[in-house]
């Protein structure tokens, strides 16, 4: 049973007063609309901290769906996918949890864009054909690094000569669980999107400290109330999927460490010496931790499938083969 639904003007159903932005309907309603264009280009400004002549004006909407090459090589489905006026190309990803290959999956989707450069007939490796940026956004709902930092930001970097050596490519990631400024600590308009995405379906009005046409806007594109019985039905689906899938994880997570720390004192005790009790701790955690994502997998693969959902779906949601599926599913 989904909690905190309330009746609104027409006696529509919804969830909260404002869409939940961590869910495929919420996110693609805020920035996927072709009306809400000018949502989508601030919010890059101020992620990618463009200034002055380098900023964002105008956008190009571009198929999500990407294929290969090949009829047999593998495609890609991005969550919003376009390009500047500049010809840079932008890949805008929501991810609601953390999975082993997530990064690795960012760096695939960047090959999408660099080798749509290369015209035909020319030198596929010139520079003229790769300088074009790429740039990956990813709002995460998880932590994805084990610090105090919202933001990760990636080049490729030359180690040696500690210098950035390919800046065509640049990934950012944003992860908002760790983000708990309020609304007084807000400095500057990066801080007040984050507010935004991080609070948006937790808050009763829009506050004071965000009025200015462009916020103004993102809460009238929110507020559920407006929407269609279909949209509602629809956003109401999305939302009880992705209390599901946030309560599978937790309770995945807890089992995780909670095996963890048991097997950690077991396996110390066996050792009888202030090593053998480490490695005990850490070999535990680590099977633990282990033993937890593949809970968490089944559990949203069950919830998924009880929706009638097909195994092929299941597979491309949560980024495994159709064998490892069935494997987690026994």
């Amino acid at each position: 049973m989904v909690k905190n639904i309330s009746k609104n003007k027409g006696d529509k159903m919804c969830l909260t007063r404002y869409v939940n932005p961590f869910t495929d309907f919420g996110f693609k309603k805020i920035f996927g609309a072709s009306a809400n264009q000018d949502l989508l280009i601030d919010f890059l400004n101020e992620v990618l901290k463009l200034e002055g002549k380098d900023r964002i004006k105008h956008i190009e909407e571009l198929n999500p769906e990407q294929l290969g090459y090949l009829k047999e090589d593998r495609g890609a489905v991005f969550d919003i996918y376009c390009r500047t006026e500049k010809g840079e190309y932008c890949i805008i990803e929501m991810q609601k949890m953390n999975q082993h290959n997530f990064f690795e999956r960012c760096l695939f989707y960047s090959t999408f864009p660099i080798r749509q450069q290369i015209e035909k007939g020319s030198n596929p490796w010139s520079k003229e054909n790769l300088k074009i940026k790429v740039y990956i956004v990813g709002v995460l709902d998880f932590i994805f690094q084990h610090d105090d930092k919202v933001e990760t930001e990636i080049y490729f970097h030359d180690e040696v000569r500690h210098r950035r050596f390919y800046d065509s490519v640049k990934m950012i990631f944003l992860e908002m669980p760790k983000f708990n400024k309020t609304i007084d600590e807000l400095e500057t308009r990066y801080d007040k999107w984050l507010y935004v995405l991080s609070n948006l379906s937790r808050l009763p009005r829009m506050p004071e400290a965000l009025k200015d046409a462009i916020f103004e806007k993102l809460f009238k594109v929110a507020t559920v109330a407006d929407y269609s019985d279909s949209e509602q039905i629809t956003y109401n689906f999305a939302q009880n999927n992705y209390i599901a899938t946030k309560d599978a994880i937790n309770f995945a997570e807890d089992e995780g460490r909670e095996k963890g720390r048991k097997e950690g004192r077991e396996e110390g005790r066996e050792e009888g010496r202030k090593e053998g009790r480490k490695e005990g701790r850490k070999e535990g955690r680590e099977e633990g931790i282990k033993e937890g994502r593949i809970n968490t997998l089944s559990n949203i693969a069950k919830s998924l499938k009880s929706k009638n959902k097909s195994d092929k779906e299941i597979a491309e949601l949560l980024n495994i083969t159709i064998n490892e599926l069935k494997k987690i599913l026994k």
